[in-house]
């Protein structure tokens, strides 16, 4: 079984609500380009240089930088560089950045409490020494062994490459917050079927961190060089110090926004169908390779907690 999500950033406008004037020419030179322009043929490691150069010259991003890049050297990716990339294909909507790690169920066992578990198949612990990171799924009676893929930032083309300096800063903060076995664990559990709005918005490393960083990073930037503030529509919640001034309100934006991508797409349809297919999945390990055993212990409480799982998975799969 393999599951993937894109955490994905929407944003109405990058435009300036005002020319900077930074020098007579009303250009901003950093790294010897000028960053109210995209240059046609700039490379995708120029430009993670040029906002490397703008994240260096203030003290709590680069901070956040060394962060993030300290989760990665923890997994063996030596740096934000090896990650980052322009997205394939053309920009569709206002998407102007993605973030993405897989999360996948590598292999799955039998655990019996009282009775020694089989150990992992060499093929699933080398995707596991292979893969960023791992976890064991634990459920009643069954394990899902998941490991995560590496991760991924790209970044699609604009019109100037400061207007998607917060863009970027977003994305790296779902990286370094978010637990990348988050959706899957939901997946996996027998809980009804969660709010999905929710966990995308509320949950670390979600929505709502993230936009309070990239903002907050936005906002400095721009008074840094003397700009006008980004005009995307939640700067309106932020403080001209980059701190947010209205949590309620951006909250509401940030579920309003989110709610409505949920609706157009068909997201939700396909997490029900990947929850319904583990749901299946378990009844059949349940009854095929659990359920022997457990006629062979004679254990009332076992027994028990065999028919309350069967019971709670079979309603969870009609309310699916």
């Amino acid at each position: 079984m393999k599951f993937q999500y894109l955490l994905i950033l929407f944003f109405l406008s990058f435009s300036f609500s005002a020319r900077s004037q930074v020098n007579e020419n009303g250009q901003l030179i950093i790294k010897n380009v000028d960053v109210m322009t995209w240059p046609k043929d700039i490379s995708a490691t120029d430009v993670l240089d040029i906002y490397i150069e703008m994240i260096n010259s203030d003290p709590e991003a680069n901070l956040f930088l060394n962060q993030v890049n300290k989760k990665l050297q923890d997994h063996g990716i030596s740096h934000v560089r090896d990650i980052f990339q322009y997205c394939p294909g053309e920009s569709k909507g206002n998407a102007a950045a993605f973030f993405s790690q897989g999360a996948n169920v590598v292999e799955t066992r039998v655990s019996i409490p009282g009775l020694s578990e089989n150990p992992w198949s060499e093929s699933s612990v080398a995707k596991q020494k292979a893969g960023f990171s791992s976890e064991v799924i634990k459920m009643p009676f069954i394990e899902f062994l998941a490991v995560s893929d590496r991760p991924e930032i790209c970044i699609h083309k604009g019109e100037q490459l400061i207007s998607t300096y917060d863009t970027l800063i977003h994305e790296m903060a779902h990286f370094l917050l978010n637990d990348p076995f988050i959706y899957l664990e939901e997946l996996s559990s027998s809980l009804p079927f969660p709010d999905f709005v929710q966990m995308t918005v509320f949950t670390k490393g979600g929505e709502l961190d993230a936009f309070k960083i990239g903002a907050s990073a936005g906002t400095r930037l721009t008074k840094k060089y003397g700009l006008p503030k980004y005009s995307a529509t939640e700067y309106k919640f932020f403080s001209d110090a980059g701190l947010v001034a209205d949590e309620d309100g951006l909250k509401s934006y940030i579920l309003k926004t989110y709610s409505n991508y949920y609706k157009n797409s068909d997201m939700i349809s396909q997490l029900k169908a990947a929850k319904l297919s583990i749901v299946d999945t378990k009844i059949q390990i349940l009854r095929n390779n659990v359920e022997p055993v457990l006629k062979t212990l004679h254990r009332d409480d076992l027994n028990k907690k065999f028919s309350d799982e069967i019971k709670t998975l079979v309603s969870l799969k009609f309310q699916l």
